[in-house]
């Protein structure tokens, strides 16, 4: 298997992982108190999900930028532009899940309100991702 293809899945497949396993933790954390213990290890693993998906999403962009994205999207302005989008909301998620998680971690409101908010863009940059992917006019 072609080590390209095999990171970009794995990629998507965290990406996925991420998103279910932030659900958690934003439906039944209560502000103003510790987590439970099962709640934190539901926040670890995800933050860990998300925050491989970010480190393997950096890896593999190089190669994606020279390799793939000249034949796909040169002549997609729309493509190129929301996949632009994509990569720029997944830092975002990044930085707010791992701060979120530290919070929610000691108990504190706002790390409730960061991954929520992590949650949410988390899902829009996951649906740019799988509509650039799947919409074959944007390419």
């Amino acid at each position: 298997m072609d080590p390209y293809l095999f990171l970009k899945s794995l990629h998507g497949m965290l990406a996925i992982l991420g998103l279910a396993g932030l659900a958690h933790p934003c439906l039944l954390l209560r502000p103003g108190k510790p987590p439970p213990i099962a709640h934190r290890r539901m926040i670890a693993l995800s933050t860990v999900a998300v925050l491989l998906t970010l480190g393997i999403g950096s890896w593999i962009y190089p190669a994606y930028r020279l390799d793939v994205k000249p034949g796909r999207l040169d002549g997609a302005p729309l493509g190129a532009s929301l996949f632009e989008t994509k990569e720029h909301l997944a830092f975002f998620v990044g930085a707010l899940v791992l701060a979120g998680a530290v919070m929610a971690w000691h108990g504190l409101a706002e790390g409730r309100r960061c991954l929520r908010l992590g949650l949410i863009l988390m899902g829009v940059t996951w649906g740019l991702g799988l509509g650039i992917g799947a919409i074959p006019r944007l390419y």
